[in-house]
């Protein structure tokens, strides 16, 4: 790294006691022979401490730039706002005290700059080993390897790291070599969405710098389960044994890596995560640094900018609300059904064998394009307790057409459903379906179908602690963070969303017994 080699008690020695002496005495010096010398001694332990501790280093960086200036000083105008992030970094590298660092903040607070000095100081520790940074663009990681390029080309860098010459340089593939020239180069910035195999791979850290373009992206949970597996498969496996992760991003969804990250990795201790918003618990700014940003500008930013964008972008709050898909609000209620003959009755039934799942079966009055649920039967009982519930249901509703998940036991318990209506005199169309999508993708698809077509009952027509009330309060519990006691309700919802759309002629395949052989 340096000419000298320091160990972590002399380094704390510096960092925390000689260092901060020195710069008290800088400020109450007078006499300008005495000033220039100490000056002199400061820069001298600032490049001998600084590939030791990346604060250090930061300031060794930016010693001569004058920092009246809102464009130079940037860790001394940041370091009481951000300062956790170079702390964060530092104890990573230096005393191993995480795997993985999520960092989430508003945009333009330097986040992402502080990520290139750290680069830069990786660079210079582990010249021989190889670093992997991505982003969502070829663009962007352009002005990453621009970022890094300034600082290891930097007369500051040299003196800091004078073993570690740059020795090659490939601008066109954003590579660059430190030291010795080898196969795989000293750092690589690569889309994440380029092609990384034989070219790049993670020897100390993967660095991560806005993985989500946007919220136009971000909006298609489709589009998030890709990146997820551009992340997991392209990515991620590109790191090598021991090999460390940094997520800088905006929480755009619950969907997105970051996020899902974050609550994979909330009870790990070797995952640091860092979520600052704009506005600290009084209402102020939290980044009302020189040449940073006050309430005033965000104040601006909330009122001429659309709720979900501020909400990510400014408070760290993904689009789905902290990841409820339904709330109270936004469904319809009605306190009784029109008074006309309903066009159909239609129900389904998300069925269980054994286990702690609910047997959630609503049912649906047809007026047009609504939908009236007025009926649910939600119980976690056995079969034999809920097939006579479920045929009770529905004979009672004169339910016409009745469909019952394929899953396991499904055939058994739709055939004793029907079975039960007969014997109750009922005629129930009832057909056995499956779909292939992805259960969250399900619920979250077929959302916007529940939202504007269904009308749920009122609380004042139903009963505190009936069915028809545990079902609902679990639709308002479930997160799309994935992290629910159970999905019954929300599912079976999704199902009679696409029974509704399948009565229309859109896509939802239906299997008659005959079919499948029953």
């Amino acid at each position: 790294m340096g000419v000298f080699i320091l160990e972590i008690m002399e380094i704390e020695k510096y960092v925390k006691v000689i260092i901060p002496n020195i710069e008290k005495q800088l400020v109450l010096e007078k006499d300008t022979g005495k000033l220039l010398e100490l000056y002199n001694l400061y820069d001298e332990i600032l490049i001998m401490v600084a590939p030791y501790d990346f604060i250090t280093f930061n300031k060794a960086l930016e010693l001569e730039e004058d920092k009246k200036l809102t464009t130079k000083g940037f860790y001394y105008h940041r370091k009481n706002h951000i300062g956790d992030i170079f702390q964060a970094l530092n104890d990573m590298e230096v005393y191993d005290l995480y795997d993985m660092l999520l960092v989430s903040m508003p945009p333009r607070v330097g986040k992402s700059t502080v990520n290139i000095r750290f680069e830069a100081w990786i660079a210079g520790r582990h010249p021989d080993n190889t670093q992997l940074a991505t982003s969502y663009s070829d663009a962007v990681t352009g002005s990453f390897y621009a970022g890094f390029m300034e600082i290891v080309m930097s007369e500051r860098f040299e003196k800091i790291f004078p073993l570690v010459p740059l020795v090659n340089q490939n601008a066109k593939k954003q590579e660059v070599w430190l030291k010795t020239l080898k196969r795989y180069p000293t750092i690589s910035f690569i889309s994440i969405g380029g092609s990384m195999t034989g070219r790049a791979e993670s020897g100390n850290y993967l660095f991560c710098d806005d993985l989500v373009s946007g919220i136009e992206e971000a909006l298609s949970i489709t589009r998030m389960e890709k990146l997820w597996q551009t992340y997991t498969v392209n990515v991620k496996q590109r790191k090598k044994d021991g090999c460390k992760e940094i997520h800088i991003a905006t929480r755009w969804s619950v969907h997105d890596p970051i996020t899902k990250l974050a609550t994979m990795n909330e009870d790990n201790p070797r995952c640091k995560i860092i979520s600052t918003p704009a506005y600290d618990e009084t209402g102020e700014s939290n980044f009302n640094f020189n040449g940073g940003f006050g309430k005033k500008y965000y104040d601006d930013m909330k009122d001429t900018m659309d709720k979900l964008s501020f909400d990510a972008l400014y408070l760290c709050e993904p689009i789905e609300r902290e990841g409820l898909l339904y709330h109270d609000d936004e469904l319809q209620y009605y306190l009784d059904l029109p008074t006309e003959r309903p066009d159909a009755v239609i129900a389904v039934c998300d069925s269980k064998n054994l286990g702690k799942d609910y047997v959630a079966s609503p049912i649906g009055y047809v007026y047009g394009e609504l939908i009236y649920i007025d009926d649910v039967v939600y119980n976690s009982g056995l079969p034999e307790v809920t097939i006579p519930l479920v045929a009770n249901k529905w004979f009672k509703h004169k339910v016409n057409r009745g469909d019952i998940e394929l899953n396991n036991g499904g055939n058994y318990y739709a055939e004793n459903v029907g079975k039960d209506i007969k014997l109750l005199g009922g005629d129930t169309s009832i057909r056995i379906f499956f779909t292939g999508n992805n259960k969250t993708v399900k619920i979250i698809t077929y959302s916007d179908v529940v939202k504007k077509q269904f009308i749920f009952k009122d609380k004042s027509q139903y009963l505190p602690n009936s069915e028809y009330d545990k079902f609902m309060k679990d639709v308002f519990k479930w997160t799309q963070t994935g992290k629910n006691k159970n999905d019954d309700s929300v599912d079976s919802l999704a199902m009679l969303a696409q029974l509704v759309q399948d009565i229309k002629g859109n896509s939802v395949t239906i299997l008659s017994r005959k079919q499948l052989g029953i």
